[in-house]
């Protein structure tokens, strides 16, 4: 198992030998293009020869052109991106400034910067020729009173001011009445004679009566209880048996319950059933 410092070693040397497979590269490829064998290959640029037979990206193929010229006329650039104090992204800067007189004083100064860094330098170095300008176009005018402080100036002053834009006043446009919709064609509606209406209430007031009447229909049937079955007694007013006392139920007679219970005990002859009075109860 390696340590740390051993990964550290490790990783150093293979940057190193990629700076110095970077820096064999574009002395090969200064060779290369010093002898112009791309128009050999039917390239028209050392440029289109990097994008279509190395597959560079632009920005790369870019990078590695104008560090091989700058290697043709300058060999201390080459040991400098050996070492690795020169960054490659910066070749481009540095080419805009190094000429032979100040090739000493000026590289130097691009050494461990980066691109946009590199920019700034290169900049301090020779300013832009003919750097983009824009003009803009005050007019004057004067004021139709002099302030006070324009009475002492002998030359006078003037207050510049943007120009207003022009307003021209034009007259309303005349009112013009939007035309009138298309009439709709709705259906006529003819209202209900007495008759008709009469039966639309009749029919409307039976509605709820004819639902009771199916819902009696299609509700199951209460059965007789166990108790009821076997004839045992049971509260007064489950069974349907009368309350109160004898003479009381006499005079009144069997009671409303206790006649139903006897439609469901009596068998297919219909045979009477009396109550406690004496009178005879037929379903």
């Amino acid at each position: 198992m390696t340590t740390a410092r051993e990964d550290a070693s490790r990783l150093v040397d293979l940057l190193r030998r990629e700076r110095t497979a970077m820096a064999d590269f574009l002395v090969a490829l200064a060779d290369f293009d010093l002898r112009r064998r791309w128009v050999l290959l039917g390239h028209r640029s050392l440029f289109e020869f990097l994008r279509r037979e190395l597959r560079l990206s632009a920005g790369a193929a870019q990078y590695r052109k104008t560090a091989a010229e700058l290697i043709q006329k300058y060999p201390e650039v080459e040991a400098a991106l050996r070492k690795g104090d020169l960054c490659l992204s910066s070749v481009i800067e540095l080419a805009k400034v190094l000429t032979s007189e100040n090739a000493a004083e000026v590289l130097p100064r691009f050494f461990g910067l980066s691109s946009r860094d590199a920019a700034f330098v290169a900049a301090s170095i020779r300013p832009v020729e003919n750097p983009p300008r824009r003009d803009f176009v005050v007019t004057p005018a004067r004021a139709s009173a002099s302030p006070p402080e324009a009475a002492s100036d002998p030359a006078g002053s003037l207050l510049f001011r943007a120009p207003e834009p022009l307003t021209v006043e034009s007259s309303p446009a005349p009112y013009v009445a939007s035309p009138a919709p298309p009439p709709i064609d709705r259906p006529k509606v003819k209202p209900l004679d007495a008759t008709r209406a009469n039966a639309t209430r009749s029919g409307a007031a039976s509605g709820p009566s004819r639902v009771r009447r199916l819902r009696r229909r299609t509700q199951p049937r209460r059965r007789p209880s166990l108790l009821r079955r076997n004839g045992a007694a049971t509260s007064p007013r489950r069974s349907g048996a009368p309350s109160g006392s004898a003479t009381t139920v006499a005079a009144r007679g069997p009671s409303r319950g206790a006649v139903h219970g006897a439609h469901r005990r009596r068998g297919a002859g219909g045979a009477a059933v009396r109550g406690s009075s004496g009178q005879a109860w037929r379903g």
